[in-house]
């Protein structure tokens, strides 16, 4: 059963992506926006919600959605770890390894950094997040006294695997993202239909919080730690969580007022067009900006010549080859070709188990 477009999500994928790509090359222009957390983390959230709310809509088998959405991401993701493996090898002897972690069940989200292509960390995230929505969320009903007892429970595991685990490892685990995520499924259980008020009240509450949040987020914030910024208002286990209660707050009230918005936006040609190349852009645009940074600084050093430079070829460059690889490739068709092979091949083992041992079929 396909999902019928509905042009929101499209719109999610899009300033989503854009957002991350932005905030890779231009961090300088975007790091006070949204404390105590970078903006480019935004666009990760926006990809969340927009996930949680077509899975809750999914009536494919559990095994076949899960497929669906690894599929690409597997299909572009391992042949770029082996490249960049092959790169770092003839300049350092080394391999990369680290890349291929996501891969590895999402491995990496319990160690405390990023893989070498930093921005992989979220494939092993995700991971996470389709197994726990397949196991515990697929099937119940998501209501708002479960959404604030996720946000409450979020704040607290976040401060708490800051502390024990790092910074990287409250980042990438799951708590990090649920409430954002379950906020999307929350939605996508729902019938789908504009509101009465229009857009404009909630272009004008995004318009606030985007004023006020970077004045009063950043008096209590210090800038020096990665991935948050940590609060400063007393003691180690007081930072933390006065920090993972504002992560919170970011993640969700710019989510959803930024959902509340696009709900009102039409459909574009353009918007479509980055929305449908965003996995390959989200992998590939980290080791292209790597490997532009030499020569741009050696070409100018005027940082907005290359902040442009970079962001025009990590988004749009991206997004061409990425369509043409597309064009040539076709990797739905691909993926539907693959899951119909295991499909049958998983129909013939289930009749040769029957066929070898009758009694215990039935």
């Amino acid at each position: 059963m396909k999902l019928a477009r509905l042009d929101f999500l499209d719109w999610l994928k899009c300033l989503g992506i854009l957002l991350i790509v932005l905030g890779h090359v231009a961090a300088r222009w975007l790091e006070p926006l949204a404390p105590p957390i970078y903006p480019k983390q935004l666009g990760v959230a926006f990809f969340l919600f927009a996930s949680g709310f077509s899975l809750a809509r999914e009536r494919r088998p559990t095994r076949q959605v899960l497929f669906n959405r690894l599929f690409e991401l597997f299909l572009f993701g391992i042949p770029f770890a082996l490249l960049m493996s092959a790169v770092t090898y003839a300049e350092s002897s080394r391999l990369a390894l680290s890349n291929y972690l996501p891969f590895a069940f999402g491995a990496n989200v319990v160690l405390d950094n990023f893989p070498s292509n930093p921005t992989t960390w979220f494939i092993g995230a995700y991971i996470h997040i389709l197994l726990l929505w397949a196991l515990f969320v697929r099937g119940r009903r998501i209501g708002p006294g479960v959404l604030m007892l996720t946000a409450a429970a979020e704040i607290v595991l976040r401060a708490a695997l800051a502390q024990a685990g790092g910074l990287y490892v409250a980042y990438m685990m799951f708590p990090n993202w649920a409430t954002v995520f379950l906020l999307g499924v929350f939605h996508g259980q729902r019938e789908h239909t504009p509101e009465r008020d229009g857009p404009w009240l909630w272009t004008a509450l995004l318009g606030v919080l985007a004023i006020a949040w970077p004045v009063l987020g950043g008096l209590a914030t210090r800038g020096d730690s990665f991935p948050f910024m940590v609060f400063d208002v007393g003691s180690t286990p007081l930072n933390l969580a006065a920090t993972s209660a504002a992560v919170t707050f970011v993640y969700v009230g710019y989510t959803y007022l930024v959902y509340r918005v696009a709900c009102w936006l039409p459909g574009s040609a353009v918007v479509r067009f980055f929305a449908r190349n965003t996995v390959f852009i989200f992998i590939a645009h980290m080791p292209v900006f790597f490997a532009l940074i030499p020569p741009l600084q050696a070409w100018t050093d005027q940082f907005w010549l290359r902040a442009t430079i970079w962001f025009l070829v990590c988004s749009l460059g991206l997004a061409l080859v990425s369509e043409g690889i597309r064009r040539l490739m076709r990797p739905e068709r691909l993926r539907e070709r693959v899951w119909r092979m295991l499909a049958e091949r998983g129909t013939e083992a289930g009749a040769l188990a029957h066929a070898a041992n009758p009694a215990a079929a039935r």
